[in-house]
């Protein structure tokens, strides 16, 4: 297996616990009894913990570098994974969420890291590719999180069989990826804020609109299905 074909192979394997989760969401508001507002203010939890995490991952990654980042938090991010199905409440539901968005966007940040110094290195572009492997992975996940809910198997013991599984499948991937080279990655320290280039801000909004039509697709088709039709979890 290439370097390429190793990095594409961790983009896949990253978003199938995401996946598997979203069939559940359903599922998840009537174990907790919540109303659809207050199933909107829990999920608010992911979006958040992104934010925030977003707000130091470069430096992390600065710090301890692309593969180290991926090493420590896919454990970390497939464990949190974990934490909405042990829910008790709408506030640790958000919680969880929390800690799954923060685990997510460091993890994510080391992976595009990973492909950026390995195009960087090669001059060989498969950010695109990686990127469609990840998309790949996801619909993979909510496979299984459609079958699972439609069998009624226990979410959480399926979402810890796929957190094994998955760390197992990525931890010598990873392991035999090149470290890259002493002081390659340092950059001037800058301090302080200053705006976006006009173009970057652009940009900006556009992920903004997509992403929020992408998310409300993702955490409320199932419930409105659901809802609206009566449909049962798995197709659903």
């Amino acid at each position: 297996m290439t370097e390429a074909q190793r990095i594409c192979l961790i983009f896949y394997l990253q978003p199938i616990a995401l996946g598997a989760w979203l069939p559940h969401i359903p599922g998840v508001q009537t174990t907790l009894g919540l109303t659809n507002s207050e199933l909107a203010i829990a999920l608010v939890g992911a979006p958040v913990g992104t934010l925030t995490t977003l707000m130091i991952a470069g430096r992390i990654a600065g710090w301890i570098g692309a593969k180290r980042i991926t090493l420590i938090f896919y454990p970390v991010f497939l464990l949190a994974m974990l934490l909405p199905f042990m829910a008790t409440t709408q506030w640790l539901l958000m919680a969880a969420l929390a800690l799954v968005g923060g685990s997510m966007s460091i993890l994510e940040l080391g992976l595009n890291v990973l492909a950026d110094d390995y195009e960087t290195r090669t001059h060989h572009k498969i950010m695109s590719r990686a990127h469609g492997c990840w998309s790949f992975g996801l619909l993979s996940g909510t496979l299984i999180g459609s079958a699972v809910a439609g069998l009624a198997l226990s979410p959480l013991v399926a979402g810890i069989a796929i957190a094994i599984l998955v760390q197992v499948l990525v931890l010598p991937v990873i392991l035999r990826l090149p470290l890259p080279p002493e002081g390659q990655s340092a950059k001037p320290e800058q301090r302080g804020f200053r705006l976006p280039h006009p173009v970057l801000l652009g940009v900006c909004f556009f992920t903004f609109g997509t992403t929020l039509v992408e998310g409300a697709v993702a955490d409320w088709a199932a419930v409105y299905l659901r809802d609206a039709f009566a449909a049962n979890p798995g197709l659903a």
